[in-house]
């Protein structure tokens, strides 16, 4: 149990900096230990698709404004400091 909450902490921190422009070889690259079957991905608050496509991107990378689009974040109301 502390192992998933562990794992969930840093898949939230990965996808959120993500969000924020960080280049994906800076982001901790949880997707390679949590895959479809992981209980943790039920748990997150952003859903599954982030994991998902990061395990299947070497078949197909998503760009992060087509993933943010996917999301349905709008880049042009996000503030910026």
């Amino acid at each position: 149990m502390t192992t998933g909450i562990q794992l969930r902490i840093v898949t939230e921190a990965a996808r959120e900096a993500f969000v924020n422009g960080a280049p994906i070889e800076e982001i901790t690259p949880v997707w390679r230990v949590m895959d479809e079957h992981n209980p943790t991905l039920k748990k997150l608050s952003f859903g599954s698709t982030f994991i998902l496509e990061r395990r299947t991107g070497n078949k197909r990378d998503t760009t992060r404004n087509e993933f943010l689009s996917n999301a349905g974040i709008c880049l042009s109301n996000r503030v910026t400091a």
